[in-house]
């Protein structure tokens, strides 16, 4: 077997999220890195690395060659979870992806009964954070644990959910109940960055919805440093 694949800082973090298993199912594998490393490190027995492009899936297979692993990683031409089997999905990624397609694809797989036997669901949005926390929520999911890192000048925010049942308050689906409770140190510097730019924004707007929204949610974020600092004393 070839040297263990590096992974980015935030694939580090989205494997680290993971706990052993025997089956895991990344979807939109793009050069199947994810499976590889935990495979190759023993968190997973075997893995599914599904993309539903045909070029990066290709790459993939190449990859997985590359690294003796054609035995226990199968790449699958597949959109979402469409051509993967409930028996594959014990354990389930979906990162690097925009938050309103992995909203949409978690919401499919669910009513095709893809996820009866997931244990695990680890997601890493891009954008439209709060929209992927309600649907966990919707499909029957809670969030276990988050956390946010930055990975060349970007914020990532991972997730991590299992089977169970919860709601959020509005401020915690945008803000995340767990990245403020485990006092996340990249959370907080978001917060101060996101309550400075609504203020630079707000300052330049005119009264109007636009500006009510945003008053709104530069209040959430302000009520949030506050508590935060507030428990630091």
């Amino acid at each position: 077997m070839d040297q263990p694949v590096k992974l980015s800082r935030r694939l580090e973090a989205v494997a680290g999220f993971f706990v052993p298993g025997r089956c895991f199912a990344d979807i939109g594998t793009d050069h199947a890195g994810l499976p590889v490393s935990l495979v190759q490190h023993g968190i997973f027995e075997k893995a599914v690395a599904a993309d539903v492009r045909k070029g990066p899936l290709e790459a993939a297979a190449a990859h997985i060659a590359a690294a003796g692993l054609t035995d226990r990683i199968e790449a699958v031409l597949s959109d979402g979870l469409d051509g993967i089997g409930p028996e594959q999905a014990e354990a389930v990624c979906m990162a690097g992806m925009g938050g309103y397609l992995i909203a949409e694809l978690l919401e499919r797989a669910s009513m095709q009964g893809r996820l009866k036997m997931t244990a695990q669901l680890v997601v890493q949005p891009q954008s439209e954070i709060d929209r992927v926390r309600r649907q966990i929520h919707t499909i029957g999911f809670r969030i276990e644990r988050e956390r946010m890192i930055e990975d060349r000048g970007k914020l990532y925010t991972v997730i991590r959910a299992v089977p169970g049942s919860e709601q959020y308050e509005d401020t915690e689906y945008r803000f995340g109940r767990c990245l403020f409770a485990g006092r996340d140190p990249v959370f907080y510097r978001f917060l101060v960055r996101i309550a400075a730019r609504d203020r630079r924004i707000l300052s330049q707007l005119n009264d109007g919805s636009d500006a009510e929204k945003l008053r709104e949610e530069l209040d959430q974020a302000e009520r949030m440093l506050n508590s935060w600092n507030a428990q630091s004393v």
